[in-house]
């Protein structure tokens, strides 16, 4: 099948194209590896005059290229399954990703998230910290553990999520925006404020 498509590139030389494709080759001692492949006509209007190739052995390339793939599928698979609300934003506040736990989370499909800004979500009370704290962590390039706050379900209930976020930096060292998982503690949240007003009730009476 390789040696069928290396063949129709060749007849593809007459027009003066660069012609690319990648084919597994054999070796001398017959092993077989993966070769990118590019040729081009010495003269275009007469492929007889010969050709020029040049061949490189892509075999860790591609074994590179394949786990990578399969790396990236096996973090997808999780990525899509978690219970967790992972999202992604920019700089702006402004939702780059969401993955399905959005729904769990929040009500909302991943769709209704993306292009929204975050903010227009937080309780308005924990707005004021977020919007404080954040320009702090931008300038030192940090990311935040344990952020406790109260965003709006598409119901209209307010949740509360504890908040975890790394910040992405590309290749460049530019700081580009978040990446993060907010799980729902409301119930915990909820248990915490009985037990602190249990507390509270009993040292009162105890006073």
């Amino acid at each position: 099948e390789d040696y069928r498509r290396v063949g129709e590139g060749y007849a593809q030389l007459a027009g003066g194209k660069v012609f690319g494709t990648e084919a597994l080759m054999k070796k001398k001692d017959g092993t077989s590896f993966w070769c990118a492949i590019w040729g081009q006509a010495l003269n275009p209007a007469d492929l007889q005059e010969g050709s020029i190739w040049v061949l490189a052995d892509i075999t860790e390339r591609k074994r590179v290229v394949q786990e990578l793939r399969e790396r990236e599928e096996r973090y997808r698979t999780i990525v899509e399954t978690s219970a967790e609300w992972i999202w992604e934003i920019d700089l702006q506040g402004i939702h780059t990703f969401s993955n399905q736990g959005v729904r769990d989370v929040l009500g909302y499909r991943p769709e209704e998230i993306l292009g929204l800004d975050a903010a227009l979500l937080i309780h308005e009370d924990d707005r004021k910290i977020v919007e404080t704290e954040l320009p702090r962590l931008v300038a030192a390039r940090q990311g935040w553990r344990g952020w406790i706050l109260r965003w709006r379900h598409k119901n209209g209930t307010f949740r509360y999520l504890e908040s975890n976020a790394s910040p992405v930096i590309n290749t460049k060292g530019e700081l580009l925006g978040y990446l993060g998982a907010d799980r729902d503690v409301t119930e915990r949240h909820r248990a915490e404020q009985v037990l602190l007003e249990s507390e509270q009730r009993f040292k009162r009476l105890v006073q």
